[in-house]
């Protein structure tokens, strides 16, 4: 009796298996089949119900230039013999300038990406000065950008202009994804090319008439141009708030291959006014480029869904990784011997954008 109940179960456990091990084996038909766009992250782009699937981009950038060593000179205002150099460096006052960026974008139907061909216009112009008193003792203006003289050159006046002009045209292609409820991310790959072209004007004046001829009147002018063009790569992440408003947090790295023309003149008021005038053309070298920023967005549908209008106002944050190419000459005795401090350039400021649908 006890045997033959343990036959059965011993049965019924193998056939429970068997079952299972069945049930378990996967449909061959499934295996071949495309996974259908559900079964990834779904797409969360503005979709409006339209034939043309183009969007336009209009922004006002209001952005504020900063670049590293481009002090115009030290004020020395010491009293004491004993202090060789005692006093400020004279920096330029860095500006907020406009510009504006326009862009056209088209929404593709495969797999739901997007792409779009943006240009970037921004040039502005910074400038520093000082005068002091000429028949001063104590206070004077020690110079930054003056080939190096053995007789140390002083001056009582001192200005300096530096413009900036950027011409960026930015390729990008990428996909809006749902990763949460009310998050959404676009990640994206492209290309830049970019024009930065930057001029310096410094001008170094001695109106003490005893001191003209050990000092002489002083007069720099460089220029540097580069074209570069790289790979991008960038992100644009959204948090949906309440009635259409939303929170935009986007991030963009590059690197540019680039090149440079290099300019460096210098002058004076002496019989032999050409000191220093040195070119330098087809300078190759690899730069960096990154961009953070934030802003509060709004959009909404609009004539049964056909069109869609966005506003966004935002602040962004952007390093130009060793833009300074001016030339800062190193050596009294050996004028051939020079630097380049390789300053980064900062820029940071108010973005305005504009986006319509259709």
């Amino acid at each position: 009796m006890r045997f033959s109940l343990l036959k059965h179960l011993y049965l019924a456990s193998l056939s429970l298996a068997a079952s299972i091990l069945i049930g378990q084996q996967p449909n061959q038909d499934s295996l071949n089949k495309t996974p259908s766009l559900s079964n990834y992250s779904s797409p969360c782009r503005i979709e409006v119900q339209s034939p043309y699937n183009l969007y336009l981009l209009a922004n006002f950038i209001y952005w504020q230039p900063i670049q590293e060593n481009m002090e115009l000179g030290v004020i020395n205002d010491s009293s004491s013999s004993l202090v060789l150099v005692e006093g400020t460096s004279l920096d330029l006052s860095n500006k907020y300038k406009p510009g504006f960026q326009v862009a056209l974008g088209m929404n593709f139907n495969h797999d739901a990406w997007d792409s779009y061909l943006q240009y970037t216009w921004f040039q502005g112009t910074n400038n520093a000065s000082l005068k002091l008193d000429p028949n001063s003792q104590t206070d004077y203006i020690l110079p930054s950008w003056q080939a190096p003289d053995f007789l140390n050159p002083q001056y009582n006046l001192a200005s300096e202009r530096w413009t900036l002009k950027m011409d960026l045209i930015d390729w990008d292609l990428g996909r809006n994804t749902r990763i949460g409820s009310k998050l959404c991310l676009r990640q994206s790959f492209g290309l830049r090319y970019a024009l930065i072209r930057q001029t310096l004007s410094v001008e170094y004046v001695n109106e003490n008439s005893s001191d003209f001829f050990i000092w002489p009147s002083t007069s720099i002018h460089q220029t540097t141009r580069g074209f570069g063009i790289g790979p991008q790569v960038a992100f644009l992440s959204q948090w949906s708030l309440v009635q259409g408003f939303r929170i935009d947090c986007s991030g963009e790295a590059d690197i540019l291959f680039t090149q440079y023309d290099l300019r460096s003149f210098q002058s004076s008021n002496t019989s032999d006014p050409s000191q220093y005038n040195i070119k330098q053309n087809n300078t190759n070298y690899l730069r960096a480029h990154s961009k953070i920023a934030l802003g509060l967005n709004w959009g909404s549908y609009f004539l049964d869904n056909k069109c869609h209008f966005d506003l966004c106002l935002g602040y962004n944050f952007q390093v130009f990784w060793d833009q300074n190419m001016f030339r800062v000459p190193t050596n009294t005795l050996a004028m051939g011997r020079s630097t380049i401090p390789n300053g980064n350039l900062y820029i940071s400021g108010l973005t305005v954008s504009t986006r319509f649908d259709f």
